[in-house]
């Protein structure tokens, strides 16, 4: 886990293949050219097979709301839901949301490859490091983070039980991602 969380991937399969006997959860291949800059790197989840890929993700353009989420959080669940059953919420996310869960020291993608089957046009990937995502103050899932050409205009953090809708609402507003009424 430590490995994986310092996305050290070879590492990662030479321990593993040293201690086969020891229970451990399978090594994480990675897949595609390294990740050099970490600015907004995230990791893509295989549909399928228990591997990663480097990619970076573009804040800096255009209005854009970045979700830190999780895939097993039941938060996230909650926002999601809300976000997919309003029609106006959806497409607006579905355009302009990057979905990145924190650079934890999970390694298990299954809930990952499963959140984006169900959500396909929200898909989640995970931050390649923390420090790449200067834009995150906290990594508290789910947090809401709302940006014009790379600037912070607003955020949202967590979802309580009645939901968070009219605050999502009023900043996608101040971005154009929505129009008023």
């Amino acid at each position: 886990a430590a490995l994986f969380q310092g996305r050290k991937f070879d590492e990662m399969a030479a321990f593993y293949a040293r201690h086969q006997d020891a229970g451990l959860a399978k090594p994480i291949a990675y897949r595609g050219a390294p990740v050099g800059d970490v600015r907004h790197a995230v990791l893509k989840v295989d549909p399928i097979g228990n591997e990663v890929s480097g990619s970076q993700v573009d804040l800096d353009n255009g209005a854009r709301i970045l979700v830190v989420a999780h895939p097993l959080c039941h938060f996230t669940q909650n926002a999601t839901a809300a976000i997919e059953s309003d029609a106006t919420l959806a497409k607006a996310f579905g355009s302009a949301s990057i979905w990145v869960a924190p650079a934890d020291r999970g390694v298990d993608l299954a809930p990952f490859q499963d959140w984006n089957k169900k959500h396909v046009s929200t898909p989640m990937t995970i931050a390649y490091a923390a420090d790449g995502w200067p834009e995150v103050r906290i990594w508290q899932t789910p947090t809401f983070i709302f940006l014009k050409d790379g600037k912070v205009t607003g955020e949202v953090i967590g979802w309580p039980k009645e939901g968070n809708s009219e605050a999502l609402r009023r900043e996608m507003l101040k971005l154009g991602l929505l129009q008023a009424h």
